[in-house]
């Protein structure tokens, strides 16, 4: 497997692994294509061969340049429980630090507990205050995103 940015090449590969799985929203193509050429070197995919199995991308908070926000990840389903995921959040982790980010900052759907278990393997630590509910046992933001779901905050000290 190869981590790297992703090329325009890779942006309907994006798009299409992105619609296959389940949870995540499909933005039309011209999304990825703005978002591989403006903002790739905070993206990063994962291959084998020539095909995209996973993805992961980010920011830089604009108004906290100390925090990384992990935006969105997804491995395709034949590579989860592979490590893949891992490797991908490590990459990421290493250019957060590398471009003087202190936290990265996550967020996942309460009913999500795949993902939620990946993180706090990981080291990220549920940091939900304010107007919080239990959820599967987890201290979660209510309706965080507007979306009707909850979500929690984790973080990782870099």
């Amino acid at each position: 497997m190869k981590i790297t940015n992703p090329t325009e090449n890779d942006i309907e590969k994006i798009h299409r692994l992105i619609g296959e799985l389940e949870g995540l929203v499909q933005h039309p193509l011209h999304f990825y294509n703005i978002m591989v050429r403006y903002f790739g070197n905070s993206f990063f995919v994962a291959k084998k061969g020539d095909r995209l199995i996973g993805f992961v991308w980010g920011f830089i908070s604009q108004t906290n340049r100390e925090i990384f926000f992990l935006w969105q990840i997804g491995v395709a389903k034949d590579f989860r429980g592979k490590n893949t995921a891992q490797q991908l959040i490590r990459r990421l982790m290493d250019f957060a630090g590398e471009n003087g980010c202190k936290k990265i900052h996550a967020t996942v759907e309460t009913g999500n507990i795949a993902s939620w278990k990946m993180f706090e393997k990981m080291g990220f630590q549920n940091v939900s205050e304010g107007n919080t509910i239990v959820e599967h046992g987890k201290k979660a933001l209510v309706n965080y995103y507007g979306s009707g779901t909850h979500q929690i905050l984790y973080e990782y000290k870099l």
